[in-house]
């Protein structure tokens, strides 16, 4: 309650991220990836937080506490169809899109908690940094699938947990040396570049990450449109034991309503092995045929 009641501060991401006036905006030299009342709100309540914590007054997990749900909010509120690559003209874009989360007053809500029951780990690294320090029942990994960077995709909400405050220009001049539309921060290109969102590394990041993964069953989710054909992928799967598949179609990603697509559902699946169970030629096989045939049907 005490971060929802602070008067908005007009700060870095009202000033660089924001229009001057909701209401009168210029999107050819104004970036619009919030309102400018919900960019003050952001700015006081991340301030508020470091200042709490620079004090003393908060511990690391506590600050992860309170940024949690700043980010999430800072996600739904934003004018943009999920990454922040690029911004609607005007908010909500031609079509309005999502208008009502877009304009809405941006309020924090409390995470919920539970207690099951164990000590838990959680960390922030490379998980092929982890690969030899680690064993355990399950390994679940979701990688990029295509060739759009995270670190880049999801800058503004890094710049929002880091609070490290990057030079941004404003208005914004793209051919000019300023930073560009979208003002992207430029540290996904030597700390957060992954090897998952290029066809040349990614086969090679695979089998490094699958032969050394020291767990009884190795989940993988993956997308029949990801940069790695499902098949290369479940041949390096199986290298390390049974396999087996779930599916399920799914509509595709859109930028905008007025983009249709010529495929308009891909196949997500998550590909599970048991790595106490060896493989088998017709194992693959079946798995294979399995996906190509879910991979066909949304194509008709």
């Amino acid at each position: 309650n005490h971060l929802n009641s602070l008067t908005p501060v007009r700060g870095y991401i009202a000033t660089y991220y924001c229009p001057a006036d909701d209401e009168n905006y210029d999107p050819s030299v104004e970036r619009m990836f919030y309102t400018q009342e919900n960019g003050r709100r952001i700015d006081a309540i991340r301030e508020k937080i470091a200042e709490w914590k620079n004090d003393g007054l908060i511990e690391d997990h506590e600050e992860a506490v309170l940024l949690a749900p700043l980010i999430f909010q800072a996600s739904y509120c934003s004018n943009t169809s999920g990454v922040f690559k690029g911004f609607h003209r005007g908010w909500g874009g031609a079509t309005k899109t999502a208008w009502y989360r877009i304009r809405s007053r941006l309020m924090l809500k409390a995470p919920v908690f539970w207690d099951n029951g164990y000590d838990n780990l959680v960390l922030q690294e490379d998980a092929h940094s982890l690969l030899d320090s680690i064993e355990a029942d399950i390994a679940y990994y979701d990688p990029p699938y295509n060739q759009h960077q995270y670190g880049a995709n999801y800058h503004l909400l890094n710049t929002i947990a880091l609070w490290d405050k990057p030079p941004v220009t404003t208005p914004f001049e793209r051919w000019k040396g300023g930073n560009g539309k979208s003002a992207i921060r430029t540290d996904w290109r030597y700390d957060r570049r992954s090897p998952y969102c290029y066809r040349k590394s990614a086969t090679a990041a695979f089998q490094d990450l699958v032969e050394r993964t020291r767990a009884r069953f190795i989940l993988v989710s993956y997308s029949t449109e990801g940069i790695l054909p499902f098949e290369e992928l479940f041949d390096v799967l199986s290298e390390r034991g049974r396999l087996t598949v779930v599916t399920k179609r799914y509509k595709r990603y859109r930028v905008s309503s007025q983009r249709p697509s010529p495929k308009s559902h891909s196949v997500e699946f998550v590909a599970i092995v048991d790595t106490s169970t060896p493989s088998s030629r017709k194992n693959v096989s079946e798995m294979k045929q399995k996906v190509l045939v879910e991979h066909i049907n949304t194509q008709t």
